[in-house]
């Protein structure tokens, strides 16, 4: 599987048998990029980036508002590339994939996911937009700020969360949102390592809420945790 930087979204819209950019009208020409075929790529006119033009992509929430039609593109790698918060603007860029809706978007987010996975550098909130429509705790864990993973954990359906979201949240959250965790999760969701993120930030206000406020069964270990570390001091 070809893997790329910087992989974000673009409406396109498709005109006979090619792809055309749906402000300002610009032709994608069909040519072949290495490692991944034949596909649509567009070059800006020289001198575009230094005036602040070029061809943009962002996340798919952003990009769905240009069209119905959101493709995967990433930058032409020879050409230079300006990143932003919410994409990056280019010299030159490629379709990969698509197009996309938010009902069959999985697979754009396994892509950015994979290639992130391999070392290549994306842009945050791309993966973490697209990681929270399509509820990808992975995706969200790589991406997602705390705010992101708190409602994750507690609104998202059950079958979604996993081990490597709550590992996230756990890794961001501070003593209370740890606290609180504790408190509210029902069973289907909690997992063991609360308790020792919250045993390890040595909060004595929220672990004695903990100890005092926590199901039976999630206090008990907690207790075990704060007396192992008093006892290995």
């Amino acid at each position: 599987m070809a893997m790329f930087s910087f992989l974000a979204f673009k409406a396109l819209h498709r005109v006979d048998d090619y792809l055309v950019s749906p402000r300002q009208g610009t032709r994608w020409k069909r040519e072949y990029v290495p490692f991944l075929g034949e596909t649509y790529r567009l070059a800006a006119a020289c001198g575009d980036i230094e005036r602040e033009f070029g061809i943009f992509a962002t996340s798919f929430t952003r990009a769905r508002d240009y069209g119905n039609e959101v493709y995967l593109v990433a930058p032409d790698p020879r050409f230079p590339v300006v990143e932003g918060e919410w994409g990056w603007r280019a010299g030159a860029a490629f379709v990969v994939a698509g197009p996309f809706d938010e009902w069959c978007l999985q697979p754009a987010v396994n892509l950015i996911k994979e290639a992130y996975r391999a070392g290549y550098p994306q842009i945050n909130d791309v993966l973490e937009n697209a990681a929270l429509i399509t509820k990808d705790a992975c995706a969200l864990a790589l991406s997602g700020g705390i705010k992101w993973l708190s409602i994750a954990i507690y609104e998202w359906p059950t079958e979604k969360i996993n081990r490597c979201l709550i590992e996230a949240f756990v890794s961001k959250a501070d003593a209370k949102m740890l606290y609180e965790a504790g408190l509210l999760l029902p069973d289907a969701r909690w997992y063991p390592e609360i308790a020792k993120a919250l045993s390890d930030t040595k909060d004595r206000i929220w672990l004695s809420r903990a100890v005092r406020e926590w199901p039976e069964k999630r206090k008990l270990p907690l207790c075990n945790l704060i007396n192992g570390g008093k006892n290995g001091d």
